[in-house]
Order: structure tokens, then C-alpha cells, then sequence
């Protein structure tokens, strides 16, 4: 008997089970995020630390409106990859994957589940892509609505508890400066000015433009680099077009590594 003929005993009556009976249709979504649980505080932790990381959503493209009155009701999704996950905010953009869900300790019964993976900047700021209108234009909403129209575009503030870190006073965004990339670069770029860029020497035509680390360059172009180094510059909303990256100096930067 063949591996997959022993499915027919253990799925009914000695009959010859496809695989595909058994795996979910596979669905990405766009979810736009409602809530995040960060710890035991949050209404999505249920009393289990499991549920930390776990986001509710609702789907941008789903043939509902989200009422925006309770911003809590939505779907419920956990981090796809905890081992190597950015944490979302409340309004911003993530993929969601459909795949089945199981608990630390395994059970036969298995039940799929929405999984959340990276968050879409929609916007070239990395410190906040919050919105409250995605997939819903605002010019439909404002009048029809129960609500000032100010409480709309703030509806996801009260569920960031540290506003101040990404907000300059009531609207306007903290925009932390950006590493600038350089040809075929790898660059992890956190939320707050903090990144690490695995680049490369640089050839003689370019090293004049690049960073204070190549301006003498040692070995042959090509050869690896890796800098790490915390910026606490912000840029103004209305520099962003021309001021948005910089280059790493070890003399000007918070901290850094080479």
C-alpha cells in the first residue's frame, strides 16, 4: 500500500480520501489593522501569552465596511513568522495568509487560521503608514457618518498607547530619516532611525559620492561592509522630496558599528 492509499482507512470506509479534500483554499488578504495585543492588557490576549502579537483586521477588499463606530470588530490573525516579524500599528496595512493554526502543544484537530506578514508602507515614512480610510474614500464618509469627521480621521489613535513616538502633536507624522541605498545594498530599516545596511566596497567612480567609509577605500570593489547605526534626525513634512536620506557618519550618528 502506498503512502497516501492508508488515508482511506483513517478518513471512512476503507474509500480512497484526495489530498486536496483536506487543504484549505488558499487566500492572501490586505488586512487593515484594528487592534494589536502587546501584552496581557489588551483585549486580544484572552489570558494567554499565545495570543501576544495577534492582530484583529478587516479586509480592505472584502465586500463589507468596517462600522466605523467600533473599530474593535474585525477578523483575527497571528504573526506569520514569530521568529522575524515587524510589529503593526493600528490602521496600517499588512498580507494576510490563510494556513493552519495548532497551539505549542499539537492537537489532531486541525483548523485554518489567517496569518499576518509584512506591513505595506504605502507612504515612503517607515516610522507610520497609519490610515483610517484605506479602501474607503473619505468624500463618501464625511456627512454621512454620526460622528465629527475629526473622529474618523483620528479613530486609531486611542489604540496607540505611545502616540508621542509617531505622532508630532495631533496629525502630523514623525518621519525618522532613511539609510540611503546604494547599488545592490540589503538594508533592514526600523521604525525609528535604526537600520543595518549589508553593502560593498564601492568602485572608484562611486566611492567620492558614498559614505564617509569610502572615501578611502581599501580592497577591491565588491568586498562585503555591514553597518549598523541608530539616527535620531527627523524630517520635516515638508522636506520630505528632497531630505528623506542620509548617509551613515560615524562622527554625526547617536551610535554606531562598522
Amino acid at each position: 500500500m502506498g503512502s497516501f492509499g492508508g488515508f482511506g482507512g483513517l478518513f471512512g470506509g476503507g474509500k480512497t480520501a484526495t489530498i486536496t479534500q483536506f487543504v484549505p483554499t488558499p487566500k492572501i488578504i490586505i488586512g487593515h489593522v484594528l487592534d494589536v495585543c502587546l501584552d496581557s492588557r489588551s483585549e486580544l490576549h484572552k489570558g494567554s501569552d499565545e495570543n501576544v502579537g495577534t492582530i484583529k483586521f478587516r479586509d480592505v477588499f472584502g465586500p463589507h465596511i468596517t462600522d466605523f463606530n467600533k473599530p474593535e470588530k474585525g477578523l483575527i490573525a497571528r504573526p506569520a513568522d514569530r521568529s522575524n516579524f515587524k510589529i503593526p500599528l493600528p490602521g496600517e496595512q499588512v498580507l494576510v495568509y490563510y494556513a493552519y493554526q495548532d497551539k505549542i502543544t499539537p492537537s489532531l484537530q486541525l483548523v485554518p487560521g489567517y496569518f499576518y506578514g509584512p506591513v505595506i508602507t504605502n507612504t515612503a515614512n517607515v516610522t507610520n503608514n497609519s490610515s483610517p480610510y484605506v479602501g474607503i474614500s473619505p468624500a463618501r464618509l464625511r456627512g454621512l457618518l454620526p460622528i465629527p469627521t475629526q473622529q474618523v480621521d483620528t479613530r486609531f489613535d486611542t489604540r496607540i498607547s505611545n502616540l508621542k513616538v509617531f505622532k508630532d502633536g495631533a496629525s502630523s507624522p514623525v518621519i525618522h530619516k532613511q539609510m540611503q541605498p546604494f547599488e545592490g545594498d540589503y538594508i533592514l530599516q526600523g521604525r525609528f532611525g535604526n537600520s543595518i545596511r549589508f553593502g560593498s566596497t564601492p568602485t572608484d567612480a562611486s566611492a567620492d559620492s558614498g559614505p564617509t567609509w569610502t572615501a578611502k577605500r581599501r580592497g577591491k570593489p565588491g568586498d562585503s561592509i555591514i553597518t549598523i547605526r541608530v539616527n535620531n534626525e527627523i524630517v520635516s513634512k515638508n522636506k520630505v522630496k528632497t531630505d528623506l536620506y542620509d548617509l551613515e557618519d560615524i562622527n554625526e550618528d547617536a551610535a554606531s558599528i562598522y
